[in-house]
């Protein structure tokens, strides 16, 4: 994973991601947006914090927090865009707890896609909350030894 170490964002608990992604649905991989990542500058782990995974093959879409899944939806959008897709990924704190949105941009307007919530709303207000990106790509083999070891 990338996480941001400018340091005017080491301290983001509510803010906003928009990127690009072109996703593949003939491979098994997922592109994540991380957000309240509570590791220290120098340091980039998947946890502690939160993520919001896409996964390509499946059209899963999945709230983490601290390596765990809170909500998993499974809808195709974004599924396999053979071209370049902005997406934004918006993270604040409501009257509901943490909510996470996903939307894309149709090329006129924003589109939501879904919107997760945490309602114990971890680190909010935590001095380190660091935000980011990552991706993974399972190869043939990783996907054998998963079945093989469940």
């Amino acid at each position: 994973i990338f996480l941001c170490k400018y340091s005017p964002t080491l301290n983001i608990p509510n803010g906003r991601i928009i990127t690009y992604i072109k996703q593949d649905a003939s491979n098994n991989a997922f592109f994540s947006v991380y957000f309240r990542n509570q590791n220290e500058e120098g340091t980039s782990s998947r946890t502690p914090g939160y993520a919001l995974q896409m996964d390509h093959y499946w059209g899963r879409k999945r709230l983490w927090r601290d390596g765990s899944i809170l909500n998993e939806v499974t809808e195709t959008t974004l599924r396999n865009s053979t071209e370049w897709v902005r997406i934004r990924v918006t993270w604040f704190t409501s009257e509901n707890g943490l909510e996470a949105h996903l939307e894309y941009h149709d090329g006129t307007d924003w589109v939501l896609i879904l919107s997760f919530v945490d309602p114990d709303d971890y680190y909010a207000t935590s001095s380190i909350n660091r935000c980011g990106i990552g991706g993974h790509i399972y190869t043939t083999l990783s996907i054998f030894l998963m079945k093989f070891l469940q």
